[in-house]
């Protein structure tokens, strides 16, 4: 299956997208609790306007693909996420909430339309008999992906003083950043614009 390009390129996508979106969750779970010294219960709550972003724009992004495909898609998602992250750059310790939540609106919005395209990427490259290890490879990779990102950008911000963690905090933004520019990229160049998968 992996000879296949748009299955590799999605399932490389998929896991950069968790790597980013839970990795960096973790990292301003931890923003949010000890720098800006927020409770466990108000930090969580912090992330609410992200999960409804998620669950609403996920629905979107099923209606999407039959009008925009796959391809243009997922580069939509990849960027919008990217440009999201990015704006995250600017975020201080007494910057107001607001500054915060836009980005990660915007991030949220871009991990929503991936999500559910890959998937129909993934599924639409191969054969309907491979479907189940399609799907458990693809969920595989995004696992992998979400457990990188925690473990190494929990490793970057393992000192806590102000300018150490931020400067863990900017470093992770970008990697991240620099992640999903590049998932956009081979998206653009191995997902074959056909009928599938746009």
């Amino acid at each position: 299956m992996f000879r296949i390009p748009t299955f590799t390129v999605v399932s490389v996508a998929g896991m950069v997208v968790n790597f980013a979106y839970f990795g960096l969750i973790f990292v301003f779970s931890l923003f949010f609790q000890i720098q800006q010294h927020l409770s466990p219960q108000l930090a969580g709550l912090a992330f609410l306007p992200m999960t409804v972003v998620l669950m609403t724009v996920n629905v979107l992004a099923g209606r999407l693909i039959t009008r925009m495909g796959a391809r243009l898609l997922m580069i939509l998602g990849l960027m919008l996420a990217a440009v999201g992250y990015l704006l995250l750059m600017s975020v201080s310790i007494d910057g107001a909430y607001w500054l915060q939540v836009v980005p990660m609106l915007l991030a949220a919005s871009g991990t929503a339309l991936i999500v559910p395209t890959t998937a129909n990427a993934t599924l639409s490259s191969v054969d309907a008999s491979r479907a189940g290890i399609t799907s458990g490879v693809l969920n595989s990779a995004r696992q992998v992906g979400g457990m990188l990102g925690a473990a190494i950008f929990g490793h970057l911000i393992q000192d806590t003083a102000l300018d150490a963690f931020t400067h863990g905090m900017h470093v992770s933004i970008g990697i991240s950043v620099a992640l999903l520019l590049l998932g956009s990229g081979l998206c653009w160049v191995g997902i074959r614009p056909d009928r599938n998968t746009a």
